[in-house]
């Protein structure tokens, strides 16, 4: 282009650049804002302060101090869950860079009614926090230490205290459902059940020849500092050792077939929801035809939410882990108990051969009633009235930990 060309040009290269940049940055401001607008967490979070500032105050209320609590998980809503179903306000205190690191099951309280953003100046009749020095701030208000920490104070839990492991599932954990199920399960307490035994989790595909995830479900810290075996462990000496016993299902539809067709009465039924996906809606109705459960330990710890899940719809639990339940549980009372592989293929051969038949009924009955004394909302009420009552000083909400690092940097 020659020099004379380039002149009479209306819009020259340079300033066409620049008019680009400009726009550019208007496109992504915009872009910027409207991400905010249409962000649910990003708006339920900004809906939630202002709640907060327009709330009504009430003396019959809880202030928690999450934040506190390391609990950034599914442990915080069912804590706040169970207040709620006392009929308390809850009033929650975090900062807004702890609201971000919070998991999806922990920022859900944000959205549940007569939840409230904590203000300074907020009064509660009960003080919830795992720091100490917090709760000696407040004075005036009954204190509830919450420890993250149960698994290493097994030993110091006192009846008064907050016995709280792995409850339901958060998707699950509400009192209507718990209602519903604990009902079918003890007005059906006579009637026979169509699974012998059932295990029901997510172990990474480890009967599939394709490369195994051999670490989650599986950790040293499990066989080391909690003496027990790994769900991985167990879930193939079970399908190993007792290959004419033991049934794999291979799909949920197949599953349904054969416990309609009454082929599973004898049967060990193992689920690796990697494979298998179990809708999460039908699940109690598995485990309300379901006999004895088999309790596998988490992806580190002893406890998982399908403990209790199966305890409530009154399957009797086949576990290693009686002192992580406070010995609450009593071999051919409430459950079946074992120390080592040997015995529990002893009691799965036993269960195949229908040898505890004649104790099912009076099993399934104490353990129901296990369950409304040791894990149900109504035992949480009940504790907490009687600490509003007789107004205790040095009470415990004891939970265990979220993570492996947490437990070991404790």
């Amino acid at each position: 282009m020659k020099i004379n060309e380039f002149s009479k040009q209306k819009h020259p290269p340079f300033p066409l650049k620049m008019s680009c940049i400009k726009n550019n940055i208007h496109i992504k401001i915009l872009l910027k804002i409207k991400s905010i607008l249409f962000d649910r967490e990003i708006r339920n979070y900004y809906f939630f302060l202002a709640k907060g500032c327009i709330s009504k105050k009430t003396s019959k209320s809880v202030l928690i101090d999450i934040e506190t609590m390391e609990g950034t998980r599914r442990m915080v809503l069912q804590t706040i869950k169970l207040f709620l179903n006392c009929g308390l306000t809850c009033y929650v205190r975090f900062s807004v860079n702890y609201y971000w690191k919070m998991d999806k099951y922990a920022k859900s309280i944000i959205t549940l009614n007569k939840v409230y953003y904590s203000r300074r100046k907020t009064k509660s009749i009960i003080v919830v926090s795992g720091s100490e020095d917090f709760l000696k701030k407040n004075n005036g208000s009954m204190k509830i230490l919450f420890k993250m920490n149960l698994l290493q104070n097994l030993e110091k839990i006192s009846t008064n205290d907050f016995f709280l492991p792995c409850l339901l599932h958060p998707n699950l954990f509400n009192v209507n459902t718990e209602k519903t199920i604990y009902t079918a399960a003890l007005n059906n307490v006579n009637n026979e059940r169509h699974i012998a035994a059932l295990f029901c989790g997510n172990v990474n595909n480890v009967l599939s020849l394709d490369k195994i995830d051999n670490i989650t479900y599986n950790l040293n810290l499990t066989k080391n500092y909690f003496s027990i075996y790994t769900r991985i462990e167990m879930f193939k000496y079970i399908y190993e050792e007792l290959p004419g016993m033991v049934y794999l299902p291979t799909s949920y539809e197949d599953l349904i077939k054969k416990t309609k067709a009454e082929e599973l009465k004898n049967k060990i039924v193992l689920i690796d929801t990697e494979q298998i996906r179990i809708p999460q809606d039908k699940l109690f109705e598995i485990f309300l035809d379901t006999n004895f459960f088999i309790y596998m330990s988490g992806d580190w710890q002893p406890y998982c939410h399908n403990h209790i899940e199966s305890m409530l719809a009154g399957c009797i639990p086949i576990t290693q882990f009686n002192r992580f339940y406070l010995n609450n549980f009593s071999h051919i009372q409430n459950a079946l108990l074992f120390n080592n592989l040997i015995e529990l293929k002893e009691i799965l051969q036993n269960i195949c051969y229908d040898k505890y038949e004649k104790f099912l009924v009076n099993m399934r009955k104490e353990l129901l009633e296990l369950y409304k004394q040791k894990f149900s909302f109504e035992s949480f009420r009940f504790k907490l009235n009687n600490f509003l009552k007789n107004k205790c000083d040095n009470i415990v909400y004891y939970a265990p930990q979220t993570s492996s690092e947490n437990f070991i940097n404790k």
